[in-house]
């Protein structure tokens, strides 16, 4: 288990690595393993050889070099949702700001790293990573407890109601009715249980993103500094 500011990092971050460089791969791989930062590096020279590990979501961070990042734009990971799903955080080599500057401002990445930087800049990174795991848990617990609980009482409660109130309904009517409520009862026990396992990954408190805000809304793409 790593650290990452200070916290202890349960499950690894997993980072998808996609650098031609060799050494510089070989580098990063090894800073991630030693670091301490909770993350879990999985590498790759090219996109064509990262896409099957995209595919199988093995990655919460895509961090790939200029090339990658241009193969993935012309197309390189087309039918694989995840290519467009993870974060991208592209390597620039030093003196390139005006580049990744363009990068950020078209929308085409998520994070700029600096490659012979990254000693400091990536614990950064990664806890913005982290961040935004867990606000996709604290989203759906939100959506559990706010769209799927509240309805699931009114249907109980009101079944509740018409047996306790309807003494001419047919016998076949009420059987019914007692069914729905045995249903409500087993669905409501597993939404509970769902959002108390979703629990254990994130603080899931009201404070968060408001009703309907999908998850990482609100994280700004920038350049690590």
């Amino acid at each position: 288990m790593g650290q990452l500011a200070g916290n202890p990092v349960e499950k690894p971050i997993r980072v998808l690595l996609v650098v031609e460089r060799s050494e510089e791969r070989a580098a990063l791989g090894r800073y991630l393993v030693e670091s301490g930062l909770g993350a879990s590096p999985l590498l790759a020279p090219t996109l064509a050889e990262a896409v099957p590990h995209l595919a199988a979501g093995r990655a919460d961070l895509i961090l790939g070099d200029l090339a990658a990042w241009i193969a993935l734009r012309e197309g390189g990971a087309t039918g694989c949702e995840a290519a467009r799903t993870v974060p991208f955080c592209v390597l620039v080599p030093p003196g390139a700001e005006e580049q990744a500057a363009a990068l950020l401002e078209h929308g085409t990445a998520d994070f700029i790293l600096q490659a012979g930087d990254y000693h400091r800049l990536l614990p950064a990174l990664l806890q913005h990573i982290l961040t935004r795991q867990e606000t996709s848990w604290e989203e759906i617990a939100r959506v559990i407890r706010h769209e799927m609980n509240n309805p699931l009482t009114g249907v109980l409660g009101n079944a509740e109601l018409i047996l306790a109130e309807g003494t001419a309904l047919p016998e076949k009517v009420r059987q019914r009715l007692t069914t729905i409520v045995h249903l409500a009862v087993r669905l409501r026990d597993v939404v509970r249980d769902l959002e108390r396992r979703l629990r254990g990954n994130g603080d899931l408190s009201d404070r968060a993103l408001p009703p309907g805000t999908p998850p990482g809304v609100g994280l700004p793409r920038e350049v690590v500094r």
